[in-house]
């Protein structure tokens, strides 16, 4: 169920209009500098979850 709800929340965020584009870029920046020690996976999969398309990245999530 956790990850149904953060599949819903990220696609809602991907689709908003651009008002909420400091919120998007501050998630971006935190996900960036996630400290391997405390969010080890986040630290290591920084890149991967933030690049590419809306779907590509749902494709990903789903087959992980």
């Amino acid at each position: 169920m956790d990850l149904l709800v953060r599949h819903a929340t990220a696609a809602a965020a991907e689709h908003t209009d651009g008002a909420c584009g400091e919120d998007r870029d501050a998630m971006r920046h935190a996900v960036r500098e996630a400290s391997g020690e405390t969010h080890p996976h986040a630290a290591r999969l920084a890149g991967a979850l933030l690049r590419g398309a809306p779907a590509a990245r749902l494709s990903w999530g789903c087959e992980r």
